[in-house]
């Protein structure tokens, strides 16, 4: 068990080192945080970890001592900030998980949620992105991001975060890259996810990681996916294995994919298959408990 101060020297120690290195994490390495200036990267990267809830106007003269001749102003902050990597704090959170091993249940499995929220932005409609359109909850619009992110429940330790703009959400594809990029440092992952992240693109990079999962899905989905593998009706608990092929789209003529057409797997982003494969056989076990 570690103290409050060593968590906190294991954070301060990954800044620095990750500072005495721009060029890994900056746009233009050699260029950029090269010279002095009053925000240091240092600075950059420690100022949103220490930002509570006021502007970043007030954040950033609080971070100064509230001495407004070291504070520098929002736009030179900015000019700092977008100098980094889009990565750069997934990096950093990298680097700072690995200083712990993840809690083990029953002393072999990793429990790991997976789940998605919607975060605001500053209110920018020239942003195609980020803006949402105006309706009924929102008259004007609004910009916002999705952040899909993975607690791992038996230590409360955000292990991974992926962010989006709101208008290319795709929270399957984000829990699909969570699971391709997991480090793997101890125990074997049981993911828990709710009803949006269900699908055979899902299954498949759970699967081919090792991994076990335990998703949440409608009666609606799983009779669709199951078809002519479901059980009676009258069934509340089964336990079926079936034969899928993931396929890109609809092949009902094409004689490569065999059984093609009673692939339940239509997808348009099949993160497993490669760009010369057409399909993609996969043998799952399912385990079903249906809830009124």
């Amino acid at each position: 068990m570690y103290s409050a101060a060593q968590i906190k020297r294991f954070l301060l120690d990954d800044v620095n080192e990750m500072a005495s290195l721009p060029e890994l994490i900056s746009r233009s390495p050699g260029k950029d945080f090269t010279k002095p200036k009053k925000l240091s990267l240092k600075d950059v990267l420690l100022l949103p970890i220490f930002m509570k809830q006021d502007s970043t106007g007030s954040e950033l003269l609080t971070y100064f001592g509230n001495d407004p001749d070291a504070a520098p102003s929002f736009s030179a902050y900015r000019q700092q900030r977008d100098k980094l990597l889009p990565d750069a704090f997934l990096q950093l959170l990298q680097r700072f998980n690995s200083h712990f091993l993840p809690t083990l249940f029953n002393d072999e499995l990793v429990l790991t949620a997976v789940d998605g929220t919607k975060m605001n932005l500053y209110y920018d409609p020239k942003s195609p992105l980020t803006f949402i359109k105006p309706n009924d909850a929102s008259p004007k619009g609004h910009n916002e991001l999705h952040v899909t992110a993975a607690l791992r429940v038996s230590d409360g330790m955000y292990s991974d975060v992926v962010i989006q703009p709101g208008n290319h959400l795709d929270e399957r594809a984000d829990f699909c890259e969570m699971v391709d990029r997991d480090s793997l440092s101890a125990g074997i992952p049981l993911y828990l996810a709710d009803r949006g992240f269900p699908s055979l693109n899902v299954f498949a990079h759970c699967i081919n990681k090792g991994a076990f999962f335990l998703i949440r899905a409608t009666e609606l989905y799983v009779q669709r996916l199951l078809r002519d593998d479901m059980p009676e009706s009258s069934r509340t608990e089964f336990d079926v294995e079936v034969d899928r092929i993931v396929v890109r789209h609809t092949q009902k003529n094409n004689t490569s994919t065999p059984n093609a057409r009673k692939s339940t797997a239509l997808l348009t982003k099949i993160l497993l298959l490669t760009s010369s494969s057409t399909y993609l056989r996969r043998n799952m076990r399912y385990i079903c408990a249906l809830f009124a």
